[in-house]
């Protein structure tokens, strides 16, 4: 069982082979892999729905697919909001300096890390060009 088998309810089926009738019996007590989609117009339920299903011992997912700001949370979030990368700001008159700094920009490198990025950069590039 893994998020493949997500929002999945498990079940036995018993099937009587003399009249083909089948019963289905759904199991219990085992941990599920819940999904929530997330939105500001379902927030507040879906945020509940999400801390009942943890406390229950469940693995919660929530997917935001727009701008939903949650604040700090103890839930696997993942972000699949749309971003226009079409106008990141690079331009060709740009030096190769401000291309690198509005890349790591982009990317969210902190600040405290993007100068070390900078500079190997740079080094790479002069090494190729050398």
């Amino acid at each position: 069982m893994d998020w493949g088998e997500k929002n999945d309810d498990k079940r036995f089926l018993v099937v009587d082979t003399d009249t083909m009738e089948v019963e289905s019996i759904p199991t219990t007590g085992y941990k599920k892999h819940i999904e929530l989609d997330i939105s500001d117009s379902n927030k507040q339920e879906t945020l509940e729905a999400a801390k009942e299903a943890q406390e229950q011992g469940h693995y919660v997912k929530i997917v935001k697919r727009e701008n939903v700001d949650l604040g700090d949370t103890d839930f696997m979030v993942v972000d699949k909001t749309e971003k226009d990368i079409t106008n990141r700001g690079i331009t060709s008159s740009m030096s190769q300096s401000d291309k690198f700094r509005r890349f790591l920009e982009i990317k969210e490198i902190p600040e405290d890390d993007q100068e070390r990025y900078l500079n190997k950069a740079l080094e790479l590039v002069d090494r190729c060009e050398g």
